[in-house]
């Protein structure tokens, strides 16, 4: 059973379902049939204020058209959201970054924050739907969008300067799930997957359809012998989209995990490859060496307990035109994030149970070095021209909603890590269960989400030649914190 599945059993048992086959939907739900309250229109706030006249978005005064000055640490801002910070995603060319806010998992809808990206100010914030799922973020810098999925089985569509929402795409039926989106950002083409979790145990049927994300409709969809598929990646330099989820059973049980390549031009499955049985949290490619690597965990969701003794993970090595197995390495336990820096030819896998950061070369596929970082890594993210790695430790397992129980009795952290020897050169305090990353290379700026809530002091934080550090943060709802990635 993947991650995000075992939190859908359990918001289902608290409805009823009805038996369903998926089937994506041909139409969407644009901003002039919304019915639903706080779905569709911008709120817009020209002076970074909320609607109330309360001050919403950066928690100190800070200019509206210059960037802040970095205090010691290097941070930029420090940014109060009204909700959870669940998501972030970041535009280079618009300079705007987005956050995903959500409540609880009681169904209410998640709200997608625009930002300036230098200052960090709130200029819009949008509805898009009920999300119980991943909060993704996906920006598309052709068609200057952004997107993101919807428990609903939808994906919104926003406009990537204003926050506007400009289309809902419906994936199937009542009970649709909207797994991943992904785009190709040579071509434009978007890609998304979806399922319908009302089916009976393996009668499910997964989808990969492809989006008009202009018009707002399914140009097509197809079938694919996957249940569970939770991991999508559309390699732009061969034109592949990658695929991993669980294969086919009768018993509703994982009877291994599987990875499919498909031809993005015609839709048709070139491999299939098996690669054990487990739960994926992440795919990324390395498009200089021709290389795609999958994350995969043994560890089931509700298993990913703190202090427990879990069995390794693995990351498994493919060609990314051919799609065929290369090398597959022994990572840690519960590998929940991957980011490639083609610069180094390095790969840094965040293991959440072991602490730890493992740094694969890219060429070979081997684990080079391990490096300690915070508690339970779960997002990590490069700047490859600043040659710094940011890797986001929540005190918390990566089950997405394990981090709404509570706060940890750990604190939440950012370490960074050298991308070339993997040397830990710093950790900071943050504000807490930081659980996404976002890098702007060319600004030389890191944008971590945080959900917010309760902190311990994090002992000993700080830079390890400077000594000290900044105080532990405790905030009651989400935050976005802004770093300069060359401190």
């Amino acid at each position: 059973m993947s991650t995000s599945r075992a939190c859908r059993l359990l918001l289902a048992m608290s409805s009823v379902l009805l038996s369903g086959t998926l089937t994506c939907g041909l139409g969407s739900r644009t901003t002039g049939t919304i019915t639903a309250p706080g779905l569709g229109a911008a709120r817009t706030y020209p002076d970074g204020r909320s609607a109330r006249g309360g001050p919403v978005g950066v928690s100190t005064p800070a200019p509206s058209t210059e960037a802040p000055a970095a205090d010691r640490w290097g941070i930029l801002a420090r940014v109060a959201v009204p909700k959870m910070a669940v998501g972030v995603a970041v535009d280079p060319h618009r300079q705007r970054v987005f956050v995903a806010g959500e409540e609880t998992i009681s169904g209410i809808p998640t709200t997608i924050y625009t930002l300036a990206a230098a200052t960090g100010r709130l200029l819009t914030e949008t509805g898009t739907g009920e999300s119980p799922s991943v909060a993704t973020l996906v920006v598309n810098e052709r068609a200057g969008q952004v997107l993101t999925i919807s428990g609903e089985g939808h994906v919104a569509v926003l406009d990537a300067t204003t926050g506007a929402l400009l289309h809902s795409i419906s994936l199937g039926g009542v009970h649709a799930f909207a797994r991943a989106v992904a785009v190709d950002a040579r071509t434009g083409v978007v890609v998304a997957i979806g399922a319908d979790i009302a089916g009976s145990p393996g009668a499910e049927q997964d989808r990969v359809c492809f989006l008009d994300t202009r018009r707002g409709r399914v140009l097509r969809s197809l079938p694919v012998a996957l249940t569970g598929m939770e991991q999508l990646l559309v390699d732009s330099q061969t034109r592949r989209i990658i695929v991993a989820g669980d294969a086919p059973s009768r018993t509703g049980q994982a009877a291994g995990g599987r990875v499919l390549v498909l031809d993005e031009a015609t839709g048709r499955l070139l491999r299939t490859v098996s690669v054990g049985p487990g739960w994926f949290y992440g795919l990324a490619a390395d498009d200089a060496r021709g290389h795609i690597f999958v994350v995969n965990s043994q560890t089931p969701a509700p298993l990913q307990i703190v202090g427990v003794v879990n069995p390794p993970g693995s990351v498994t090595m493919l060609d990314s035109r051919s799609g065929a197995l290369l090398h597959r390495e022994t990572v840690g336990q519960v590998p929940a994030a991957i980011a490639v820096d083609e610069a180094t030819a390095h790969a840094f896998v965040a293991n959440a149970l072991s602490d730890t950061v493992s740094v694969l070369d890219t060429r070979r596929g081997t684990v080079v070095t391990t490096v300690a970082v915070g508690p339970a890594p779960r997002a990590v993210a490069v700047d490859s021209r600043a040659g710094h790695v940011f890797v986001a430790a929540s005190a918390c397992p990566p089950t997405y909603h394990a981090c709404f129980l509570g706060a940890s009795d750990r604190a939440s952290a950012i370490s960074e890590v050298d991308s070339h020897t993997g040397v830990l050169l710093r950790t900071l305090p943050i504000a807490p269960r930081p659980v996404a990353v976002a890098v702007d290379a060319d600004a030389h700026r890191a944008y971590i989400a945080s959900m917010g809530g309760r902190v311990i002091s994090l002992s000993g934080a700080g830079h390890p030649r400077r000594g000290g550090g900044p105080a532990a943060e405790s905030s009651p709802s989400g935050r976005l914190t802004i770093l300069d990635t060359t401190r």
